[in-house]
């Protein structure tokens, strides 16, 4: 909480999808640490490094929503982005348990990790793509 107002100003020099995959980058290796971590330091460490992303990159996202959607259509872009928040954390303590009753924690936090890199992969290439478009009609 503390930590907040420097991340936001921190973050304020930067392009929004940038924040974005620095925020969901860490959030996704804190699940990879997690894999490793056999002390209780390194538990701290990866827990410092989830709330990291989780302050860099989810803060973001609402915003970057806002300024990709059409104005008409902002509001059903922020449900649809808070339904999938709801979602997955409605499914993820079955999906965990699942996970654990039929594999081992370093394949449930290798999943976890992994669907963040997909997330992250949709995110870059979404501001990646909206930049190519863009540079498209510059040069026309």
């Amino acid at each position: 909480m503390l930590l907040q107002p420097v991340i936001t100003r921190w973050s304020e020099r930067f392009k929004i999808e940038n924040v974005i995959v620095v925020g969901i980058t860490l959030f996704a290796a804190s699940f990879f640490m997690l894999i490793f971590a056999r002390t209780y330091a390194m538990f701290v460490i990866t827990m410092i490094v989830l709330t990291f992303g989780e302050m860099i990159g989810h803060p973001a996202l609402p915003a970057w929503i806002a300024v990709k959607a059409p104005a008409s259509e902002a509001g059903r872009y922020q449900g649809f982005a808070n339904m999938a928040i709801a979602f997955g954390r409605a499914l993820g303590p079955l999906f965990g348990g699942f996970m654990l009753d039929y594999a081992t924690f370093p394949v449930l936090f290798m999943a976890v990790g992994g669907v963040q890199m997909i997330a992250l992969v949709a995110v870059y290439w979404r501001a990646h793509s909206e930049r190519v478009k863009q540079q498209a009609k510059i040069s026309k």
